[in-house]
């Protein structure tokens, strides 16, 4: 991975897409001078993975990229183009020539979205934020870029300061501001909740920027069967500029990967951690939610407020309660990971602990599943630390034994993180 801190070769994050062999620079425009790329590999703005490379100092660096990506998705490209019945976008990516391709016709892979466009359901934008306006600014910027045609936007500020309302008055003003001075981070989505009025509720938070087509899949994977609760996707490191934030790619804190899946517990395969380990099925960065199964399952758990993993406590929720959630790749969010290791050490300690709460939370709201966890214990133990597990595999052998060691500390500090978040909120409902 790398040595010293000192020797650490920065990473500029790229974008390319094989149809039209478009390249797009993803964040700060001084990454441009970087000597190493991590590249997003697109078709028909399908993910089809992502990869590092070195990037050659003479011109030709955008075909060696294109053609670098062909070698390595080779079976990938084939796949989708099989199901497409298109080889044109095949022929340019191993050519490395441009081509006008047919703008008349829709490849079948982007029909259902086509269609999605012409008459979509109206959708609340959700974005919590706290102390970071100039983060916040991107990631509505972003969301006003969205391909789709009908949606709100909500902003929930836990903000100590007033920069966040300013600058949404001064340049969102289509946004809808809402003010959040107590409670955490369940608190502040259950206020988005309450103000959402639409069909489907979306939710980001303010350190991300999403992608064009991000509301689109979401939308179109919640429209593909009644019983889908919710939807998560796939998220995107927006710099990789310091060891911190390489680190935390490494960590696999979003390893979902680019595969479309879709969970219940109906339908466990054979050694599944569902419905505890719910961390593979996304993050609350990147979700959108059936408005009305939150009637159904209950609000974000405020007794989660203060450690987090508020995300993977809906998750079992809705799971338990027999919905379906769907893991859909092509909605992508770019995140801005913890820049400095203390930031990375604190993220990972807040995490565990996070992990921690909600698995006691498990046992607590569903007690009669405690042979089921119990049962998938070692599973979970080696999905969790083991180094050859899909979370760690990526994982160098000079990866700190400080972060792991917060790993361990974080989980055995969960079961008091949730009984102290559990009395606080029973003090909060008595005096309300």
């Amino acid at each position: 991975m790398m040595g010293e801190e000192e020797s650490f070769n920065p990473r500029v994050i790229l974008e390319i897409e094989l149809d039209d062999r478009s390249v797009k620079w993803v964040g700060d425009e001084s990454a441009r001078l970087r000597r190493r790329a991590h590249v997003l590999v697109r078709l028909h703005s399908t993910p089809l993975g992502a990869f590092e490379m070195e990037l050659p100092e003479h011109h030709d660096a955008v075909d060696s990229i294109f053609a670098e990506a062909a070698k390595q998705f080779a079976r990938e490209i084939s796949e989708h183009l099989d199901h497409d019945k298109i080889a044109t976008a095949l022929e340019v990516a191993r050519s490395g020539e441009k081509s006008e391709p047919n703008r008349k016709s829709v490849p079948p892979c982007l029909e259902g979205r086509a269609k999605l466009l012409v008459d979509a359901p109206s959708v609340s934008v959700a974005v919590v934020t706290r102390n970071r306006p100039d983060l916040l600014k991107l990631c509505l910027t972003s969301i006003y870029e969205l391909d789709y045609p009908d949606f709100e936007v909500i902003v929930v500020d836990s903000s100590s300061e007033d920069d966040s309302e300013i600058l949404i008055e001064e340049n969102f003003p289509n946004v809808r501001y809402v003010r959040n001075l107590t409670g955490g981070i369940c608190t502040a989505r259950n206020r988005c909740l309450t103000e959402a009025n639409r069909l489907y509720l979306a939710c980001t938070d303010d350190d991300a920027v999403v992608d064009k087509h991000w509301l689109s899949e979401m939308v179109l994977a919640l429209e593909s069967n009644p019983n889908v609760a919710c939807v998560t996707g796939f998220v995107m490191p927006i710099e990789l500029e310091t060891p911190a934030q390489v680190l935390f790619e490494e960590s696999g804190a979003f390893a979902e990967g680019v595969q479309r899946r879709r969970l219940d517990l109906k339908h466990r395969e054979p050694g599944s951690l569902l419905p505890f380990a719910t961390g593979r099925i996304g993050a609350g960065v990147n979700m959108a939610w059936r408005r009305e199964v939150f009637e159904k399952i209950g609000y974000f758990d405020v007794a989660l407020d203060r450690c987090g993993a508020d995300d993977l406590a809906v998750f079992f929720d809705a799971l338990c309660a027999g919905y379906e959630i769907v893991y859909e790749p092509g909605a992508i969010v770019w995140h801005r990971h913890r820049r400095t290791m203390e930031e990375l050490r604190m993220q990972t300690l807040w995490h565990a602990t996070g992990l921690g709460a909600y698995l006691t939370r498990c046992l607590v709201k569903q007690p009669g599943r405690i042979w089921d966890f119990l049962m998938r214990v070692p599973g979970g133990i080696r999905y969790g630390f083991s180094s050859s597990s899909v979370r760690n595999k990526a994982k160098s052998k000079t990866f700190p034994r400080e972060i792991t060691r917060q790993e361990w500390i974080g989980v055995a500090k969960g079961p008091a993180a949730y009984v102290k978040g559990s009395l606080a909120a029973r003090r909060s409902r008595a005096s309300s």
